[in-house]
């Protein structure tokens, strides 16, 4: 992890995440998520603020995508006549993403990976 919740709260100016221990859980994909683009464990000086601060960013992002049901793919609900719709979230989840890394990261290392 590149944050705690400390900084979270303080410094990137969260409030979607309330508990330490939930910002530990996803900061830890997070910074999984963070590592797997740039490619490299190494953080130079320079970005090291702007690192932590893409990493609050995707904690939020998880934070929606969770509370939203997007990461089962669901677009909307209705217990009327019990109706479901699935739809192509995949594509919005990486361009969320895509978004918060040319946000935050000054010079995005790998935007055009496989997963995004």
């Amino acid at each position: 992890m590149y944050a705690d919740f400390e900084y979270y709260v303080n410094t990137y100016g969260g409030g979607k995440i309330t508990s330490e221990a939930e910002y530990n859980r996803l900061a830890t994909m997070a910074s999984a998520f963070i590592l797997q683009e740039m490619m490299t464990p190494d953080i130079p000086d320079a970005m090291t603020d702007r690192v932590k601060m893409c990493e609050c960013a995707v904690c939020d992002w998880l934070v929606d995508e969770e509370t939203a049901g997007y990461i089962a793919g669901i677009t909307s609900a209705n217990n009327d006549g019990l109706s479901v719709s699935y739809g192509n979230v995949k594509a919005e989840r990486k361009a969320a993403f895509r978004d918060i890394l040319g946000r935050w990261l000054l010079y995005p290392y790998n935007l055009i990976s496989g997963w995004i």
